[in-house]
């Protein structure tokens, strides 16, 4: 997976790619962002290698408070992500998560047409 620019992306192998933004976190720096406060949805990728889903519960942030999260590292209490991308946000940020045993679901203001989805890919022998 790869979070990149609009302007450095180029068709290849992938099924699927989405343009969305503003990108949040670029090469472990959080990017120059407007001041409003909003619920806040992400897709990051983490320093490991880690695709993560980050949604907000129950608090509004800016977006450059949301990135600096996203940045910091989790000894610092945050995600540490070195790329990620805006998802929509407001009431439509929304989380569904089923990874059993475990099963979450984090309830927007209301539906949304489209979602991105995350799968297991089956290990190949």
């Amino acid at each position: 997976a790869a979070i990149l620019h609009t302007r450095d992306y180029r068709p290849g192998p992938e099924s699927y790619a989405l343009q969305c933004g503003p990108r949040l976190v670029v090469s472990g720096k959080v990017t120059s962002l407007k001041p409003r406060k909003s619920y806040r949805a992400a897709v990051g990728i983490t320093g490991g290698g880690e695709i993560v889903f980050v949604v907000t519960e129950d608090i509004m942030l800016e977006l450059s408070e949301f990135a600096r999260i996203l940045a910091r590292s989790r000894e610092q209490g945050g995600v540490g992500c070195v790329d990620a991308l805006n998802l929509d946000g407001g009431p439509s940020s929304q989380l569904y998560l089923s990874a059993p045993p475990a099963r979450f679901t984090l309830g927007g203001g209301w539906g949304v047409p489209t979602a991105i989805a995350a799968f297991v890919r089956p290990t190949t022998r």
